[in-house]
């Protein structure tokens, strides 16, 4: 079963006997000035990865009626970074360590009152989830050195192109996990096959399960000799239509 919409940061497919949706989402708000933490992040819906149960589905019985589940997650990069000035004036912004937050997103993931059997839906509600978590620990596990750095004539414009590599980074990655969604639902029929479903889904856990969930020791790229400041940022990537 083809997915119901697409866009950029969403993701939508009908699923088990027409009464689910999964959604697939890369963004957290809001996005704090102080550096990212998961205690913040909780405090407003954003879970980190766990094993979906249903009570992290809230009823609601009016946003996308026709569908009777609903599961969106996140991405979310928080990194440290290093600023330089070069003798002529140019800036330079280079990423010394980061963070990716990944998980559900509470406050738009929820369940209708009428769904029979909550629990029938949670295997395929997981594989989505575990893709999402497939491609954030990829991002996680990225070095400094392979990160996007950032320049410009003014710290403005670096800081800014900086933020769009990071974001554009973010979205090339986690299309895969979109394109491997939808895959998911075409093999399950939009997850109205369960027995495919946790047959898929195992085979995904089993992915994720040999993925280190460790970010590597961050290696200080080479910055130009001149006086630098440090600061932290946790940038939310733009929302765009595909």
């Amino acid at each position: 079963m083809k997915p119901a919409s697409w866009s950029r940061l969403s993701w939508v497919g009908g699923l088990l006997l027409g009464a689910v949706a999964l959604n697939h989402g890369q963004q957290a708000q809001p996005t704090p000035a102080r550096p990212l933490t998961w205690e913040f992040l909780i405090s407003k819906n954003y879970l980190p990865y766990h094993q979906l149960k249903p009570e992290d589905f809230p009823i609601d019985d009016h946003t996308h009626p026709k569908f009777g589940f609903f599961v969106k997650c996140f991405v979310q990069p928080s990194f440290h970074f290093v600023t330089g000035q070069s003798p002529g004036g140019y800036f330079y912004i280079h990423i010394t360590d980061w963070t990716i937050f990944s998980g559900l997103n509470k406050n738009e993931s929820f369940r209708r009152s009428n769904l029979p059997d909550v629990k029938a839906a949670l295997p395929a509600a997981q594989a989505i989830l575990d893709l999402n978590e497939i491609y954030a620990r990829q991002l996680a596990a990225m070095l400094p050195g392979d990160l996007p750095v950032g320049d410009g004539p003014t710290y403005e414009k670096a800081y800014a192109q900086l933020v769009g590599r990071v974001t554009g980074l973010v979205q090339a990655t986690l299309a895969n996990a979109e394109k491997e969604e939808e895959a998911f639902s075409d093999a399950t029929s939009g997850g109205r096959d369960q027995r495919k479903a946790r047959a898929l889904g195992a085979a995904i856990k089993k992915r994720l399960t040999a993925i280190s969930a460790a970010t590597p020791t961050p290696a200080v790229p080479a910055i130009p000799p001149v006086p630098s400041v440090s600061a932290t940022a946790s940038p939310s990537p733009t929302t765009s239509p595909r």
